[in-house]
């Protein structure tokens, strides 16, 4: 947590520590510093140098002069203090040392204490009474109050014994009262240091047992200051775990995590600026000397709501949801604070992408998440690529959560909190009191809406609900308790993968279906309600919100992906249990309020419907279902069908239209009676239409006269009832429509009416004259069309006998794409008469044809890899060079392809024409920006192949140089000066071109390539960017004048990531492996760019290190000196992940697997189940000495619990077992571990 904007965030544990009274801060000379104004240790040491009168040039005043010297860097060298004061003890008496420096501490007037003072207060117990440790000498934490007792080293108060530990501890001694001379004994000097911390080591033995006790806390200490250099080395010495230590570190959190994390302390850095220290441990001590009062105004202050609210205060807010204490007083705060915090304590929430804050409102406000409910804490979302819509944000894996137990949580946890085969687990106290805050806030809109982001809940979360459910709410009569039920009801369902369960029990019904087995397959059918946040709104940040502008019900049904075919036997009930299914699914959609739609179930003549979205699916199942009940026992499919007459809804309506439309389900009489009594809604709904056409046509010809007689009526007169609320001429013009159609469809179907169609047509058309046949192309369709594609039709038959001046532009086909044709006769046109077809194009210049470009571009992209003759190709370029830069602009893609295929043509004629088009594209260019955005880890390689000016560069670099000639053409050079001095991605896409052939360009223009080329690889930003993305794809390893060039930003850009990183590694490496004086990349170079790049930069090298080792005897006798020379040694080295990498590596060559393991040993570390432990060769490929080192490596590697193990830990060890090749008691402890338990 936080105190201040810009101040150190001091972790949870701390905090609760303290206020426990677990705390012992630690007080070096930086607290007698910074308001005291009193000397650090080096300027003490100057000042007893100047006291004394040390000689000019004596080893003190030298050493001391050393130690404020600066280094070219602009850091100040490490010089040990205490040796400058080991070097006085030399050259004066040891006690006049001393006396001197009780005068230097001596304070000059009045001096400031609010340091002092907030650090006493701090340092305060449970039981108010303050103790601390300092290595100060001066008494200033006395002068704050002369009643605290004041301890020295001859005489430390006991840690075990609480009553008489209080008070000031001078662990390195103090002055005298009137700081004329030292009290007693202290540790100033080197040897002093040595004795208290090494050799006799009672001040390390003291701290230990502080340790035991106490979370220490570092204030006013670098890292380097000799009282922790010596106690941190003291502790390693003695081989005790340097834990529960915390720093306060001056500089930025990288700085401070370089400083204190190798040492084993917790850093907390405060910035630059020591006042952010300070106001810390100022607003620190007033919470810790009324803790209730800060968590009352915290608590209170939250009842604002954590959107208006700061970074800051929401950390304080995510600090008291840590802690047992804090979320006690959360739940019993005054007033309550609203459900929006729970916003805040969940990183799925804080990281969600921005959206609009109303629905369908394209003026709406955009709520973005991390602004306002983001922590201080929290690491800013990374920029989403905006060409990609579905990526969202990601939340980082170290994001806080209140949701997840901290260690805190899992120390304190009990048995009933643990569970056990009997029974489930009871919540943790700190997360029962997040339930709690959960339930009592159940009638708040952000509750629900975070609740239903929750895929599943802890049984007595839910047990909880449903009891305020059933009590408390139950007459509140709010609108947000369906949600809630449907909600509980959905993390009640139990886990069923539908896909995968039904795939079972096909299999179990291969041996014969039974009636248990029919029903446990028909129940993965069953619908249920699912409950969801609506899709990009943002969260409701009132209590009071609308849940349908957030939330969505919809009903679910599952996809079974099998169909299954039940025995003769069980169809009966198959079928019955899944019309209960439908019945179901129907009243599921009208609780919720859905708009109840079904698509056809009637398929197209000789074909089958495989399903459909929504009810649609399970609906066009059950009719499979009746159809197989059908065949095997058509009277039982009948009574099925009789059966419906006493269901309502939609869903059934349209089953007795399907069955109608079946002689063997329905008699002629029924299903006249259907047709001529279904009401006229149904008749005309086009929920219906389909279905109830295929089915009048089906039975049209068993049809009594009057049935038929009484349809044509209906179809002719009946009303429609939608249309009563139109206007009365517009309701009969759409009568007309529909009455048309179906009147021209059923003609089509063969069906022939007893009326004069002819004459009702007519009739109709004068309530709708702008009918048109087609219109009934779109009648009796199923709502979801099929998946068809679209094909050119390029027949110019349509147009050759137009004259050129006329042919352009060539009228749209009134068809559109509604023949699912794409007509571009013009097309044709160019392939059959391209001579005809320029003359057309001028033409339509010359008329001030807006779509021009359009036919421009049919043509450039037709007739680009046709032959055609060079004149026409002549009076092309002339014709084209006339048209504007922005017309150019829109047919650029075809002008460059049709220029790349006549390239070399142009050339050697020496018409100009290559150099016309070129500054054609160029000026265009100049004009039009790219049209790529800018976004993180772009694709340079794929925009640039696919960019105009790339394409345009391809087709200059393609050709080959003039016969004869040696040297790059100086009109080429001129030509990408051009596009090169483009803006923007323009020029970056032709500089990754280039960038691939920079050793051609070199070797041939080294001046112009070093100017315009090599100078892009160290300006930084998207001009490198493009640069090394193209340098790094020239497919085959640099010249080594051209790695050592650019060798400093080469190695820059190792661990930065990108597509190329691999590349530029390989190159590295090949320049390591030179020999003598040829190497350029040094054992140190390489070394570095490891230990800095990430994980990822090791693993590719070792990966280009086995594979080039694997057929190339050089690259295998580099493999020690790479391990031995170049591998870091550094603890971050030290993690599972380079573990396993190492072991694979050294495996790819078995040859030396047992040198490189012997080399890298000191470095493995466990593994466990989520690490790979893959080796590249078989272990009977190793020798023995091979396989001893594997033994001895997977004593390193496995865990000591057997189910931590990864997962080919037991294959290896039984394959070692295999070879007979190891004994011992090592290979019989891992034999004796892998079979506990077999996978």
């Amino acid at each position: 947590m936080k105190f201040t904007e810009n101040g150190p965030d001091i972790p949870d544990d701390l905090l609760v520590a303290r206020d426990e009274g677990r705390v012992l801060f630690f007080c070096g000379a930086g607290v007698s510093l910074a308001f005291a104004g009193l000397s650090d240790f080096l300027k003490l040491a100057g000042d007893v140098i100047d006291d004394l009168g040390s000689l000019t040039g004596s080893p003190a005043r030298r050493l001391h002069a050393a130690a404020n010297t600066k280094l070219p860097s602009g850091e100040k060298p490490f010089v040990p203090v205490d040796r400058m004061f080991t070097l006085l003890d030399l050259e004066f008496d040891p006690q006049d040392v001393r006396d001197s420096v009780a005068r230097v501490l001596k304070p000059q007037g009045n001096v400031e204490l609010h340091g002092h003072k907030a650090l006493i207060d701090l340092s305060r117990g449970s039981d108010g009474r303050p103790r601390l440790v300092t290595t100060n000498f001066d008494r200033l934490f006395e002068a704050c109050d002369p009643g605290l007792t004041s301890w020295g080293p001859d005489n430390l108060p006991v840690p075990e014994r609480p009553a008489d530990f209080e008070g000031i501890i001078h662990i390195h001694g103090r002055v005298d009262e009137d700081y004329d001379a030292m009290s007693e004994p202290v540790v100033l000097s080197s040897s002093e240091f040595g004795r208290a911390y090494l050799s006799d080591g009672w001040a390390t033995h003291y701290i230990r047992r502080l340790m035991d006790r106490f979370k220490i806390v570092f204030v006013g200490y670098s890292a380097d200051d000799p009282p922790v250099q010596y106690l941190l080395e003291a502790l390693r010495e003695e081989q005790s775990p340097v834990e529960n230590i915390y720093a306060f570190q001056h500089g930025d959190e990288q700085h401070a995590n370089e400083q204190w994390m190798q040492k084993g302390v917790v850093p907390m850095a405060f910035g630059n600026d020591y006042a952010n220290l300070w106001d810390t441990l100022m607003a620190w001590s007033e919470r810790a000397a009324d803790p209730d009062a800060w968590f009352q105004r915290t608590v209170a202050q939250a009842s604002a709501g954590p959107s208006t609210s700061s970074p800051i205060f929401r950390g304080r807010i995510a600090h008291l949801a840590s802690t047992l204490v804090g979320m006690n007083r959360v739940i019993a705060s005054d007033p309550p604070m609203p459900s929006t915090w729970l916003y805040v304590l969940d990183p799925q929430v804080r990281y969600l992408d921005p959206a609009p804050v109303k629905r369908r409102d394209p003026t709406s406000d955009e709520f973005d998440p991390f602004q306002h409910l983001g922590l201080d804490r929290d690491e800013a979302p990374p920029p989403v690529d905006p060409d990609d819509h579905f990526e969202r944000r990601k939340v980082p894996s170290g994001a806080w959560s209140a949701f997840e137990p901290t260690p805190r949580d899992v120390k304190s946890a009990t048995v009933k909190n643990v569970g056990s085969i009997f029974g489930e687990s009871s919540p943790l106290p700190r997360t029962w009191r997040l339930m709690l805050f959960v339930v009592r806030r159940m009638d708040e809109a952000p509750t629900l809406w975070w609740a239903a982001g929750q895929r599943s809940a802890h049984p007595q979360l839910i047990q909880q609900l449903e009891h305020e459910l059933r009590y408390r709410l139950r007459d509140s009569g709010s609108v947000l308790l369906p949600y809630w039920r449907y909600l509980i009801a959905q993390w009640r369902r139990p886990p069923v993968e539908a896909t995968q369960a039904s795939i079972e029990i096909a299999h179990r019904a291969a041996g014969g279906w039974t009636a248990p087995l029919v029903r446990e397959a028909i129940e993965l059918a069953r619908p249920r309600v699912k409950v969801e946040r609506m899709f990009r709104v943002a969260p409701p940040m009132t209590v009071d919100a609308d849940p349908t502008e957030f939330m969505d019900l919809d009903v679910e049904y599952p996809d079974l992906q099998q169909d299954f075919k039940f025995d003769e036997a069980y169809l009966p009930l198959a079928v019955s249990l899944w019309r209960g299914l439908l019945v179901e699914a129907e009243q599921l959609e009208t609780d919720i309020g859905a708009w109840l739609s079904i698509d056809t179930t009637r398929p197209d003549d000789g074909e089958r419907l495989g399903g459909g979205y929504g009810l649609t699916g399970p609906l066009v199942k059950f009719t499979h279902l009746v159809e197989a009940l059908e065949g095997a026992n058509p009277a039982a499919a009948a009574q099925e069908v009789q059966a419906w007459n006493g269901q309502d809804g939609l869903v059934f309506e349209r089953l007795r239209i399907w069955a109608t439309g079946r002689p063997s389900l329905t008699t002629i009489d029924q299903a006249q009676a259907l047709f001529t009594g279904i009401d006229d809604e149904a008749f005309w709904s086009y929920r219906h239409e389909r279905d109830l056409l295929f089915a009048i046509r089906d039975r049209w010809a068993d049809l009594p006269d009057a049935g038929r007689r009484a349809i044509e009526a209906r179809i002719l007169r009946s009303p429609i009832p939608y249309l009563a609320d139109h206007t009365p001429t517009e309701a009969d013009e759409r009568a007309a429509v529909h009455r048309l159609n179906a009147i021209h469809w059923f003609t089509r179907q063969g069906i022939a009416f007893g009326f004069d169609v002819a004459k009702e047509r007519a009739r109709l058309l004068e309530a709708a004259p702008s009918w048109q046949e087609r219109w009934a192309d779109h009648t009796a369709q199923p709502q979801v069309g099929k998946v068809r594609s679209i094909t050119t039709d390029t027949d110019p038959a349509s147009i050759l006998d137009v004259p050129v001046n006329k042919l352009l532009p060539i009228e749209v086909p009134e068809e559109g794409f509604r023949d699912f044709k794409e007509h571009d006769p013009f097309a044709g046109y160019v392939m059959k008469r391209p001579a005809h077809a320029v003359l057309a194009l001028h033409s339509a210049m010359r008329r001030g044809v807006e779509t021009a470009w359009h036919y421009w571009s049919t043509f450039l992209r037709t007739t680009a890899k046709r032959k055609t003759s060079a004149r026409l190709d002549a009076v092309v370029v002339r014709l084209v060079s006339i048209l504007p830069s922005d017309e150019i602009a829109k047919l650029w893609y075809p002008l460059v392809e049709w220029l790349t295929e006549r390239g070399l043509r142009f050339e050697n004629g020496g018409g100009g024409e290559f150099d016309a088009i070129w500054d054609l594209v160029v000026a265009a260019a100049a004009l039009h920006p790219s049209g790529y955005k800018q976004k993180l880890g772009r694709d340079w390689s794929f925009e640039s192949l696919n960019s105009v000016i790339g394409r345009l560069v391809l087709a200059l670099l393609e050709l080959p140089l003039p016969d004869g000639s040696h040297a790059v053409p100086a009109a080429w050079i001129e030509r990408l000066d051009k596009v090169l001095a483009l803006p923007g991605d323009h020029a970056r896409h032709a500089l990754h071109l280039v960038a691939q052939r920079t050793p051609w360009f070199q070797f041939h223009e080294p001046v112009w390539t070093e100017d315009r080329v090599l100078a892009k690889a160290i300006v930084g930003g998207p001009d490198a960017d493009a640069f090394w993305s193209g340098f790094a794809r020239m497919g085959r390893v640099p010249p080594p004048d051209l790695v050592a060039q650019l060798k400093a930003p080469m190695l820059a850009r190792v661990g930065r990531g990108g597509r190329e990183e691999s590349n530029l590694i390989g190159y590295l490496l090949s320049a390591w492996a030179s020999e003598g004086p040829q190497q350029i990349v040094f054992d140190a170079e390489l070394r570095d760019a490891l230990v800095l790049g990430g994980d990822d930069v090791r693993r590719t090298m070792l990966r280009f290190v086995s594979d080039w080792a694997e057929d190339n005897d050089r690259w295998r006798a580099l493999v020690m000196p790479f391990i031995t020379k170049v591998w870091p040694k550094q603890r971050t080295m030290r993690k599972p992940q380079m573990s396993s990498a190492l072991v694979r590596f050294a495996s790819s060559v078995p040859q030396q697997f047992a040198a490189v393991m012997q080399a890298v040993m000191p470095g493995l570390v466990p593994l466990s189940i989520g690490h790979d432990l893959h080796l590249d060769c078989e272990v009977a490929d190793l020798d023995v000495v091979g396989i001893a080192a594997l033994v001895t490596a997977l004593q390193r590697l496995l865990p000591s619990e057997r189910g931590d193990w990864p997962y080919e830990g037991k294959r290896l060890v039984d394959a070692i077992v295999t070879t007979g090749a190891a004994q011992g008691p090592e290979l019989d402890e891992l034999s004796r571990r892998a079979a506990e338990r077999d996978f």
